[in-house]
């Protein structure tokens, strides 16, 4: 799409952020808003169009330069999963952990969170993450959150079963 692709070369111009600067400085608050919202919806649009790369640019961009937006937490979940399918797997769980220490983490997140933890052979974050997991809501996304979280438990068992064969 155009805008997606016009939004990452001013972004990767810092037009976006020196437009920003000023506007923050010399702006109305409606128009504040109105670019936060703007920018959230193209970030968005480049998440949706698996642009991963471009949507956490512009989701850390939003987040640093418009704290009062009140789609934080949904933006930073969205920033954890752009990291998370780009395997930046470290800054996917940082933001994962964020949303989760809010309280507003669900079941799909801490599923995310499990595979890091599988991939990286960290037994202590997955107990960690896995105790807690029945104390989390469901996901909004149901469908994809009980097919994933299934393969989740199929990959915590295996990991289990390796670890023990290793002490044997």
């Amino acid at each position: 799409d155009y805008n997606t692709r016009l939004y990452g070369q001013l972004l990767s111009q810092n037009i976006i952020v020196k437009y920003t600067k000023s506007l923050i400085e010399n702006g109305s608050p409606e128009d504040n808003l109105l670019m936060a919202k703007s920018l959230y919806q193209i970030a968005l649009k480049s998440f949706n169009n698996y642009r991963y790369d471009l949507a956490a640019r512009l989701f850390t961009h939003l987040l640093k330069h418009y704290p009062f937006i009140e789609q934080k937490r949904q933006i930073r979940y969205e920033l954890g999963m752009s990291y998370y399918f780009n395997m930046q797997y470290r800054l996917a769980e940082k933001e994962f952990q964020t949303v989760l220490a809010t309280n507003s983490g669900d079941k799909l997140l801490a599923s995310y969170l499990i595979d890091i933890y599988i991939n990286n052979s960290d037994g202590a974050k997955l107990d960690g993450i896995a105790n807690r997991y029945d104390s989390l809501p469901e996901s909004e996304i149901a469908i994809t959150d009980l097919e994933f979280r299934d393969n989740q438990f199929f990959k915590i068992g295996r990991f289990y079963y390796q670890q023990n064969q290793l002490e044997l």
